[in-house]
């Protein structure tokens, strides 16, 4: 029926534009990571920080759990994140230890 069809549309719409501003947010993250790396590499910092991981796992698990998020979901993206800030810190420092090989 259209009235159903219209209500779900106009849903779905939402969602769009929150998964937008979700990506949005991500993208920005990533663009402070590069900092963070670049900042690591040059101070001959490990890209690699127990500490600050166990620290994010815990501050955002509750963040999340006040917000009615299960803690299993939650987990799940932190780890993603992490582990492309992960990758993202190895390729900024190799590429520039690859740049310095070179010249």
């Amino acid at each position: 029926d259209a009235v159903f069809s219209t209500e779900l549309d106009r849903l779905r719409s939402m969602i769009d534009s929150i998964d937008e501003e979700l990506l949005e947010g991500i993208a920005k993250r990533m663009r402070l990571i590069e900092r963070v790396g670049n900042y690591k590499r040059d101070n001959n910092i490990t890209i690699f920080q127990p500490q600050r991981l166990s620290e994010i796992r815990e501050t955002r698990t509750n963040f999340g759990k006040k917000l009615k998020l299960e803690e299993e979901f939650i987990r799940k993206i932190l780890k993603d994140l992490h582990d492309e800030s992960i990758r993202f810190q190895t390729e900024i420092l190799y590429s520039s230890k690859s740049a310095k090989q070179a010249e």
